[in-house]
């Protein structure tokens, strides 16, 4: 994107990590199945690291400018009295599409409409249940990098 991008102009990033915030015993093992499962069937040379960290580092190391983030939980699960005091609630809204995005990253295999190795981690309604009670969320990178006006200079002067 450095060659497309004019000097100056500015790269917006939205990243869903395959992480999740405040997990607890039961969403680590989801997640840690789906990774592995994610690794058997795409290769074994996928990064399993937070996509959000390999990509403010990589930002970095190619001289991008202005680097701002900020990391944004969206919540798995809406707080059941807030869902019965406003039915289809922002919160409510904001979590089945954070669950929808999810599953379309990480959980999809390519092209086909099916999961990878089966069901939605989303399907155990414990999972949903300890996600609730520990507010566990999705975690989002939003950020944004300048390009530089100038380029570094690549020679060495003798």
């Amino acid at each position: 994107c450095k060659r497309v991008l004019r000097p100056g102009a500015h790269l917006e990033l939205c990243l869903l990590d395959l992480d999740l915030v405040n997990m607890g015993d039961r969403a680590r093992r989801a997640v840690r199945g789906l990774k592995l499962r994610l690794r058997a069937k795409k290769s074994p040379d996928v990064d399993l690291k937070p996509l959000s960290d390999n990509m403010l580092k990589m930002l970095g190391r190619r001289g991008f400018e202005g680097l701002m983030r900020c990391v944004v939980t969206v919540p798995v699960v809406a707080p059941r009295q807030q869902v019965a005091e406003e039915k289809g609630g922002i919160t409510d809204m904001v979590s089945r599409v954070g669950k929808w995005w999810y599953e379309r990253c990480y959980e999809c295999s390519g092209d086909e409409e099916q999961n990878v190795g089966g069901g939605s981690i989303w399907d155990d309604t414990q999972l949903l249940r300890e996600c609730e009670a520990r507010e566990t969320g999705l975690k989002l990178l939003v950020a944004y990098a300048q390009k530089p006006a100038r380029p570094k200079r690549r020679t060495i002067s003798l």
